[in-house]
């Protein structure tokens, strides 16, 4: 069934925020209307599984969380962007083809546990709109996935929390946010990356720190990220700064198989 009560899903997400972290950031009136929310109940009215389709992108998000069952799926677009947590991947994969899966770990850190960088490098600024050029340069010339290009925009940046390192009037890393909700004290961070020359300086660090640090200075409690299981530098780099492991994960595309 479609859930549009915000005051259920908002305590369903609050049983593990960390979790449920980007569901949290799609309670935000702008995310909302992007959003929907589909439950599957027992006899007694209790959530047993949920499933959240995000339209603003193509193909649209869908995060799973509970325990789906098979005809849970008929809710859900033919092709889509998954998260879900690792052991919902074997039952997902009987109904979706799964070609590029990617094992994720989530990290979360506490305002009590964060572990701010001594001394930031130079260049280490905040990054707005205005910055788009620079930060569309860093991605297209050896960044990310294409996706990730294309689901930023000015205005992201511009409500959102960038910080970008700056030499010689180019951008050498950055790191942004995903999610940055107050009104659900929730920030997730994203869009972490290095130019490839300039790695091993400890810049994913200092723009990750000084990410976190603005989200617990706005009093956003609920801070995560994502990152792939195999990056090991990455997450010795996020422990540094008081991360630790919370859930694994799996995304990628994943296409429903057809009969014949």
């Amino acid at each position: 069934m479609n859930i549009t009560d915000k005051t259920l899903l908002r305590h369903i997400f609050h049983q593990d925020p960390h979790l449920y972290a980007y569901a949290l950031g799609d309670l935000e009136p702008a995310m909302w209307s992007l959003s929907s929310f589909f439950g599957e109940m027992d006899a007694d009215g209790t959530v047993l599984s949920l499933g959240l389709v995000w339209q603003g992108v193509t193909p649209p998000v869908l995060l799973l969380f509970g325990q789906p069952s098979p005809a849970f799926y008929d809710n859900f677009p033919n092709r889509v962007f998954y998260m879900l947590p690792d052991e919902l991947l074997s039952g997902f994969e009987q109904v979706y083809e799964t070609p590029h899966n990617i094992p994720l770990w989530r990290m979360k850190v506490l305002p009590t546990e964060f572990q701010p960088i001594a001394n930031p490098p130079a260049g280490l600024q905040r990054l707005s709109g205005a910055d788009m050029g620079l930060v569309q340069q860093l991605f297209e010339q050896d960044g990310p996935r294409p996706e990730e290009i294309e689901a930023i925009s000015a205005s992201q940046i511009d409500s959102g929390v960038f910080f970008g390192i700056v030499e010689n009037k180019q951008l050498v890393a950055v790191a942004g946010s995903h999610v940055c909700s107050t009104s659900e004290s929730v920030g997730t961070v994203g869009y972490v990356y290095t130019r490839r020359q300039a790695r091993e300086q400890g810049y994913a660090t200092a723009t990750t720190a000084a990410v976190t640090q603005t989200f617990f200075e706005m009093g956003i409690n609920t801070v995560i990220l994502n990152v792939a299981r195999h990056n090991t530098p990455a997450i010795r780099a996020y422990e540094k700064l008081g991360y630790t492991i919370h859930a694994a994960l799996a995304e990628g595309y994943g296409n429903r198989w057809t009969s014949n």
